[in-house]
């Protein structure tokens, strides 16, 4: 095997294990985030799909505080009658 050819192997496996390395640490790093509380100013009935989660949330009244799911919360903030509250 010629010089070249061996500081190729090397250098493919470092790369390959720097690249298994971040990719587990970043995998460990991940952490579930809190829910988010809006709420509901309108007049009536709303019911939301989240845009991630897919999961329906209900808002039934006027004044009614739901949970929404952090990765959903993003979209609900464009709604025009969703108040954050934390």
């Amino acid at each position: 095997m010629s010089h070249y050819g061996k500081k190729q192997i090397d250098w493919m496996q470092e790369i390959n294990a720097s690249t298994y390395t971040s990719t587990e640490t970043t995998v460990s790093a991940k952490t579930p985030k809190a829910k988010r509380l809006f709420e509901y100013t309108g007049p009536d009935l709303l019911i939301l799909k989240g845009v991630i989660t897919g999961k329906p949330y209900y808002f039934k009244y006027p004044g009614a505080q739901v949970a929404v799911a952090h990765e959903d919360s993003y979209a609900m903030l464009a709604e025009p009658f969703l108040t954050l509250i934390s």
